[in-house]
């Protein structure tokens, strides 16, 4: 492994939550939480036994802790963190920020308007769990409540005890994110509103990816794009962003020039598109206005905050670019189905992402077919041939 002098930092969360407001940086190679100084090189030896939180620096070879150590480091190398995190693509590739802090169960403040409480879902797709944002104080609106799980809807009506929730709003219907809302409003009596029910009577129906999606959704009130709901000294504004799932929304909080990105935009990973639920086309569109924007902060679905919208969205269109220049690339090699695709272009990927991969390079094939770049033979996507038009 190959080790860089890490020369961009981010400030990792606000001073009530018990973090130092400078860290030492040192490199180290895995990049999961819960780690003890026996994965760390020698020069950092220095820091906590403590959990640490994580993030990916400048290359992909490249990586940095932030430690909550009580003592100095022995050779009194302190480096302040600056305000920002430069996201912008490193050697052709995202810089992906997987650093995070809130124990599941756990209500933490992000901002004056903004805390988050994370459902203990934790996984390949959903990273360290979903996160269900609430909006304001006294008179709350919650986002995103998560999936169906009692201990989650119990520890976020706990931590709201002496507060009122007045609004429930739902990103998307996928099974991580819209169930809970059911539990919330029995509880409370408050209202659901976002995005459309899935619709289980289109193009999609009968597909596998029909079980991503929770059937029992039932908004009180469906959003449309531009659409606001004023709050107590806050308002919401919906922002459709279809393309990881054909319903999917934002919400913007002007208040904070901050939009709640869903699974659209995730500081951690790209998101997924399933088709034919998901689609390239809806995607990229969505990522493109997201561009006419002047957001300062994104809060998603899944993990941190993307620090730098602007910057993040573009690379993301970019790294969406490439991997349908490599795609091309691959069919004009010969590969002509998706498993031989996502071998040849997704190497070493971790096996338990491969159906994800799978699926992801055939939103793209969908998308060259429908552009006519890329021809289709046989009806079954995932097991048709395809070749350069």
């Amino acid at each position: 492994m190959r080790v860089g002098k890490a020369s961009v930092h981010r400030k990792f969360g606000p001073v009530e939550n018990g973090y130092r407001d400078s860290y030492v940086v040192e490199p180290f190679v895995p990049l999961f939480a819960n780690l003890t100084t026996l994965w760390f090189f020698p020069n950092a030896k220095w820091c906590s036994p403590d959990p640490l939180i994580s993030f990916r620096l400048t290359t992909p070879t490249v990586y940095g802790c932030l430690s909550q150590a009580q003592r100095q480091p022995r050779d009194g190398q302190k480096t302040a963190m600056s305000d920002g995190f430069n996201l912008a693509v490193q050697a052709g590739e995202i810089s992906f920020d997987r650093s995070f802090f809130g124990a599941p169960g756990k209500l933490v403040r992000l901002s004056p308007l903004v805390r988050r409480i994370v459902a203990g879902n934790a996984g390949p797709m959903t990273f360290t769990g979903t996160c269900t944002y609430v909006v304001g104080t006294g008179e709350v609106a919650i986002i995103d409540p998560g999936p169906d799980r009692p201990d989650h809807i119990t520890a976020l009506l706990a931590a709201l005890h002496d507060e009122t929730i007045t609004a429930i709003y739902v990103t998307h219907t996928h099974k991580d994110h819209s169930p809970g809302a059911r539990a919330l409003k029995a509880a409370t009596g408050a209202r659901i509103l976002g995005c459309a029910p899935y619709d289980f009577t289109s193009r999609a129906a009968g597909n596998p990816i029909d079980a991503a999606h929770d059937s029992d959704y039932a908004p009180d009130t469906i959003l449309r794009d531009g659409d606001a709901i004023e709050g107590k000294n806050f308002s919401l504004i919906c922002i459709e962003t279809p393309g990881h799932a054909m319903n999917h929304q934002a919400f913007a909080l002007p208040q904070e020039n901050a939009l709640f990105s869903g699974d659209h935009v995730m500081a951690w990973s790209t998101s997924v598109v399933v088709p034919p639920d998901g689609a390239m086309r809806h995607y990229m569109a969505s990522l493109t206005k997201l561009l006419t924007r002047a957001d300062k902060i994104y809060w998603p679905g899944h993990g941190g905050p993307v620090m730098e919208p602007q910057s993040f969205v573009r690379a993301l269109i970019q790294h969406r670019r490439g991997r349908e220049k490599s795609i091309l690339s691959r069919l004009n090699a010969g590969d002509t189905t998706v498993p031989l695709i996502v071998a040849n272009v997704y190497k070493g990927l971790n096996p338990a992402l491969t159906g994800a991969a799978a699926l992801s390079v055939l939103a793209h094939l969908e998308d060259l077919v429908e552009r006519g770049l890329v021809r289709m033979e046989g009806s079954a996507a995932l097991g048709a041939i395809y070749r350069p038009a």
